[in-house]
């Protein structure tokens, strides 16, 4: 069961006939920094996953997939978390956005192929600390937004397949991206000092595939009255 944690290119070859499952995450977007005049940065939104059940593979065939690349923190605005796909466009499992504005970025949502489930939002910006990162998407549910700062503390990360970065402290920033696990989870959002600090990056994506084999005919030959008959079993 192969599982695809770097961001890049990957390419999975079936080792015989049968079906694989696969499940895509795409990555997760880094935090904002401080947005000035006393206002920490946005946390960056989670990782959208999509589930795929019994496709169809033939010995030999060629999966190509590519993980998408975490989005990027900094003192200004943090970048969106990359698409991971299957063949181009067959799946597509959307990255996270950053935030805009004061609001908190949008987790990946509207993909295609299979069953989604979209990652969390990113915790708006508010006075003080800054936002926690949304989490990743999961087989069964969307990932949890994270939450805004409170009492100048950063906001706690969102809960998924991947856990979002913590909102960086007032003053001191110490909490950046605490709490966070990969894949596909969003950065946290920088606290508010002067000079300016670093937010949190978000997390790669993530591919795993599972591979069942399909049944194969053993076939045997009888003489039943005179008569040659082929006989097929299965295992």
């Amino acid at each position: 069961m192969p599982t695809y944690t770097t961001a890049g290119t990957h390419v999975y070859t079936a080792p015989g006939n049968g079906t694989v499952d696969l499940e895509l995450i795409g990555g997760g977007a880094g935090g904002n920094g401080c947005r000035g005049f006393g206002f920490g940065g946005q946390g960056g939104g989670g990782g959208e996953h999509r589930l795929i059940t019994a496709r169809s593979v033939t010995s030999g065939e060629d999966l190509t997939f590519v993980v998408g690349a975490k989005g990027v923190g900094g003192t200004g605005d943090g970048t969106t978390g990359g698409d991971t796909t299957l063949n181009t466009n067959e799946v597509i499992a959307k990255g996270g956005a950053r935030g805009v504005g004061t609001t908190g970025g949008l987790g990946g949502s509207g993909g295609t192929g299979g069953t989604g489930h979209n990652g969390g939002n990113g915790g708006d910006a508010a006075a003080d600390g800054g936002g926690g990162g949304g989490g990743s998407g999961s087989a069964s549910a969307a990932g949890s937004n994270g939450s805004v700062q409170s009492g100048g503390s950063g906001g706690a990360g969102g809960t998924g397949t991947g856990h979002g970065g913590r909102g960086g402290d007032v003053t001191t920033n110490a909490s950046i991206n605490s709490g966070q696990t990969a894949p596909g989870s969003g950065g946290g959002g920088a606290g508010y000092y002067y000079p300016y600090p670093s937010s949190g990056d978000g997390t790669d994506g993530q591919v795993t595939v599972t591979f069942t084999a399909g049944a194969t005919a053993l076939f045997t030959r009888s003489i039943i009255a005179g008569h040659a008959v082929k006989r097929a079993s299965f295992f």
